[in-house]
């Protein structure tokens, strides 16, 4: 809503911004606190299903590249975090687009990065996986620096020590659900008939 972009919060008596706490805005302290920390479970808990565990089986198992060949487009992810993470905090810095503009852009290439993942493609396709790759950790990155920027903007000093706890934990967490959920879905899709191929790529939508 127009309260949460930059600038259009609604302004307290005192003719500054407003600031949610626990104890002033609580409503809206609680919303953003749950709804970023739902957020960030969800996109890094897939993204480390992929990236950090299932990504290079997958690589090998259903497109036949060798582990080192596999390493090297999962490696496109981190060089993409690098790039993501100063491009974003330019942008942040320069004023060149609000910290809400920015995770709307965060959220919508993320989830385009995971289309090449959820479906068996033909030909020559390292050139697309790479980029996958590349989009999903630059992405990503986004919302490492943009979190703690509308922590900063629209929490109280009082209750920032909460909200970036819980906040932070969320990502582990998110990890720590969706590795296994994720190995899960590919044993049951393997004792099945689909195969493996399959289980991988009905893992992959949960991104």
């Amino acid at each position: 809503t127009d309260k949460y972009k930059p600038g259009t919060m609604g302004k307290s008596q005192e003719g500054r911004g407003a600031r949610f706490s626990l104890k002033e805005g609580r409503k809206d302290y609680m919303l953003m606190l749950y709804g970023l920390s739902f957020a960030i479970m969800l996109q890094y808990g897939t993204q480390m299903g992929y990236q950090g565990l299932w990504g290079v089986p997958f690589l090998m198992d259903v497109y036949g590249f060798t582990k080192v060949a596999a390493g090297n487009i999962l490696t496109y992810a981190s060089l993409g975090a690098v790039a993501g993470s100063a491009l974003v905090g330019w942008m942040v810095d320069s004023k060149r687009a609000s910290a809400h503009n920015l995770m709307l852009w965060s959220a919508s290439l993320v989830l385009l990065s995971w289309v090449p993942l959820c479906f068996k493609l033909g030909g020559d396709v390292r050139f697309v996986l790479s980029a996958s790759a590349l989009v999903l950790g630059g992405a990503s990155s986004f919302t490492a620096i943009l979190n703690p920027t509308f922590g900063n903007g629209f929490i109280d000093d009082s209750s920032r020590g909460r909200f970036f706890g819980i906040l932070n934990s969320a990502s582990m967490a998110g990890a720590s659900i969706f590795q296994p959920l994720m190995g899960l879905m590919i044993d049951s899709s393997m004792r099945g008939s689909a195969g493996i191929g399959a289980g991988y790529l009905a893992s992959f939508r949960l991104g």
